[in-house]
């Protein structure tokens, strides 16, 4: 048995307790500790304080990241990041989940802003490559309008949940949008990676 475990059943049968590993055991005093191994040992409000601030450690950064709108009226709500990833020649992509009733769908938003005319009215095939692996989209629903001197398209996709997770998390993600190739950086998708948890957590 080692010496540091043998002590503190010792001090624990001093204080009129017995201990076995994972056991939570309240001293005279009424401090509660739990055996997390034969090193280890912790206060179990530790435990309580560090979970409930990790809580809000957790809200609070989802909250920095991500933007929620709540209709009352309809009962919905809409979760998209804050701050959106955007290409050097003005590709702009996130994910979007829109929820009423409980029932949810994550779309995979798309918005183009070209001077030069129409981009993806044609030819606007969605490849993925996750770490990788091959990563197939359908094929981007496509709406746009022409204002002076600029030409915006607004395309959207599908998503599974599980798919979301994917793009989130692997390290490396490269799209092919078109005949337009671009990587998207991990630390860009730190708010993808809270939505996906979020959701995750609730299911």
């Amino acid at each position: 048995m080692n010496i540091k475990y043998a002590t503190l059943i010792a001090l624990i049968a001093l204080n009129g307790g017995t201990a076995r590993s994972e056991e939570v055991v309240v001293l005279k005093s009424g401090k509660k500790i739990k055996i997390l191994d034969d090193r280890t040992w912790i206060d179990v409000d530790t435990i309580s304080k560090v979970k409930q601030n990790k809580q809000l450690f957790d809200s609070a950064l989802f909250a920095s990241m991500v933007d929620v709108k709540i209709d009352r009226f309809n009962n919905s709500e809409v979760y998209r990041p804050k701050e959106t990833f955007k290409t050097p020649d003005e590709i702009e992509l996130y994910p979007m989940v829109f929820c009423i009733m409980n029932s949810c769908k994550i779309n995979f938003k798309i918005i183009s802003s070209s001077k030069t005319g129409w981009r993806f009215l044609e030819f606007r095939n969605l490849v993925g490559l996750c770490d990788g692996e091959r990563f197939e989209f359908d094929e981007p629903s496509h709406r746009g309008n022409v204002g002076r001197g600029y030409v915006l398209e607004q395309m959207s996709v599908k998503l599974p949940e599980l798919s979301l997770q994917k793009l989130a998390n692997c390290k490396s993600l490269e799209l092919k949008l078109g005949i337009h190739e671009f990587a998207v950086p991990l630390k860009s998708r730190e708010s993808w990676r809270q939505i996906s948890n979020r959701f995750e957590q609730e299911r």
